[in-house]
């Protein structure tokens, strides 16, 4: 039996609704087994939180771990100056550079970013076109070593030609099949698409089946450019193809009008959110994002990991575009979101303390100086605690930060990773 039991803390629950309570916690073989006053009394190894701030493993909604080794490499040759040339230049070259090696340090890499960032469960939307067959199961075998849960996918598109898209379809769907079997319910797997405006009809009626007949759903970019109308509105091309529904993730929405925002929001999709990468990418602010729609969720899309940073941002743009009602429900409504995807993606109880529930948990040194309690820790979350403030992570059982793996000899090997990465990147054509 694994045990981990802590006393003396302030346990946030974030669903079903937020909660406050000071006690103890108990989590045995990764399931909260006790929590309340006293309950690790006896517990000799029980940490002392004295009196620290205690949240449940986080999640990040949509990201891209293929990112991981781009961190310092230099722009194109040519500075992109619109963000279809910023695909063509940088992510689409860089994907088709990743090798195995680069992608395992690319998952390690970012696996000990969310681990160190309190996310205990990752959608990552991947690309590879290099190496597909396999690449899926590269990144579960690497997040398994880091300790972090994910929801996977390979990003089908007809940009590299039929054979291309035939063998993305292919990978989705072997690893569908692969976690029913392997990974023993930490890692799931969805049919993942690029955007609209690289899926012609014929792929998206693939991708309808493959949808179908595995009962998962689509993680796919919604409107992130204009660009995406290309074949016309992308939330009515998806609803036409049967891709909308409760399983569904769309990333962005940038640039969804009310109507096709209704259409998500009837048909249970999920829209995930990513200011970071909206505003480095100059494509726009989803301001729908935040009018009303329930089914709200948090990614970074690649920039990092760290969900309570780009809380603090998804509040402050908000505030800049004049959302001043809806703002400071906004970090805990995508927070809340987040854990509601997990649940319903990989099955248990998260987010909340209580007997029977998952037991991530993220234990800080935040000892606030002010009251804090259901109606103001948005108020703490906003400017007060953040990721610095983390000392432990447990999942699955497990600590997985601190890590026991030898952070520096990733590093070491990453960095020549990455390298030869970039050089790969240089040697192709446009």
């Amino acid at each position: 039996m694994k045990r981990q039991s802590i006393r003396n803390g302030v346990f946030v629950s974030l669903l079903p609704e937020l909660s406050v309570v000071c006690g103890d916690l108990v989590v045995e073989d990764g399931i909260i087994v006790g929590v309340g006053d006293g309950v690790a009394k006896g517990i000799d190894d029980a940490v002392d939180a004295q009196g620290a701030l205690i949240l449940p493993g986080l999640v990040n909604a949509h990201t891209h771990l293929y990112s991981a080794l781009a961190v310092g490499m230099d722009g194109p040759a040519e500075p992109p100056t619109n963000f279809s040339e910023t695909l063509e230049r940088i992510w689409w070259r860089l994907d088709r550079a990743l090798d195995e090696e680069s992608l395992r340090y690319s998952a390690l890499v970012g696996g000990l970013e969310a681990a160190r960032s309190g996310v205990t469960v990752l959608m990552d939307h991947h690309a590879s076109p290099s190496f597909i067959r396999g690449s899926l199961s590269v990144i579960a075998d690497a997040l398994s070593s880091v300790g972090v849960g994910a929801v996977l996918c390979y990003e089908t598109t007809d940009r590299g030609g039929p054979q291309k898209r035939e063998e993305g379809i292919a990978e989705n769907e072997a690893f569908i099949h692969l976690t029913e079997t392997q990974w023993a319910g930490r890692y799931r797997g969805l049919v993942g698409a690029h955007a609209s405006f690289t899926l012609d009809d014929v792929t998206l009626g693939q991708l309808a089946s493959l949808v179908h007949a595995t009962g998962r759903g689509l993680h796919i970019h919604v409107a992130e450019d204009p660009v995406d109308f290309r074949y016309g509105a992308p939330i009515e091309r998806l609803d036409g193809a049967g891709l909308l529904g409760p399983n569904t993730v769309l990333g962005h929405g940038v640039h969804l009008g009310r109507e096709s925002l209704r259409r998500v929001a009837e048909s249970g999709a999920w829209l995930v959110h990513n200011p970071r990468s909206n505003m480095n990418n100059a494509v726009g602010y989803a301001k729908l994002a935040v009018d009303g729609f329930e089914n709200l969720a948090l990614g970074t899309d690649g920039i990092g990991c760290d969900v309570l940073t780009e809380a603090r941002v998804a509040f402050f743009k908000a505030r800049e575009e004049g959302l001043h009602q809806d703002c400071w429900t906004l970090p805990l409504r995508l927070l809340q979101g987040g854990l509601r995807m997990a649940e319903a993606q990989l099955g248990g109880v998260r987010g909340r303390f209580e007997v029977g529930a998952v037991g991530d948990v993220v234990q800080t040194d935040y000892v606030p100086a002010t009251a804090l309690n259901a109606d103001n820790l948005v108020g703490h979350m906003l400017f007060g605690f953040d990721r610095s403030h983390i000392q432990f992570v447990w999942a699955n059982g497990r600590e997985i930060w601190p890590t026991p793996l030898d952070v520096h000899d990733i590093a070491t090997k990453a960095t020549s990773a990455a390298s030869d990465l970039w050089k790969r990147m240089e040697a192709l054509d446009g």
